[in-house]
């Protein structure tokens, strides 16, 4: 059960979750797309939190990895030109890697709110 969770986590991990924000955000014109951004953070700071950094290593990176899948799905599959004037004043390029910092922001608050209240009730 341990493997499949990890497993899961790999996978949440591979997503290309900055395209999928920023397609839902650019093609539906709501913001939902943002959700499971915020709770896929949540999700692996948790993970991290119980098992240690050391242990997790393998989904910062896949992460990394993850960012580079959202950039090359953006290329692929928003018109670039149509696009830009919405997501002024970035282009969509550039606020796809600004996500994925975002991401990591997000990823360090819940890993440190999580692990304070984890310590308090120790």
């Amino acid at each position: 059960m341990k493997k499949l969770f990890k497993s899961l986590l790999w996978l949440l991990a591979l997503l290309p979750l900055e395209f999928i924000a920023l397609a839902t955000d650019y093609y539906m014109r709501t913001m939902l797309g943002y959700v499971p951004f915020v709770i896929v953070a949540i999700i692996i700071g948790f993970s991290i939190d119980k098992s240690g950094l050391a242990n997790n290593w393998y989904l910062l990176l896949s992460r990394f990895i993850g960012i580079g899948l959202s950039w090359l799905c953006i290329q692929c599959f928003i018109n670039i030109d149509a696009s830009d004037a919405y997501f002024k004043p970035l282009s969509v390029e550039s606020l796809s890697l600004l996500l994925g910092g975002i991401w990591f922001i997000t990823l360090a608050i819940s890993y440190w709110f999580i692990h304070e209240l984890n310590s308090r009730h120790q």
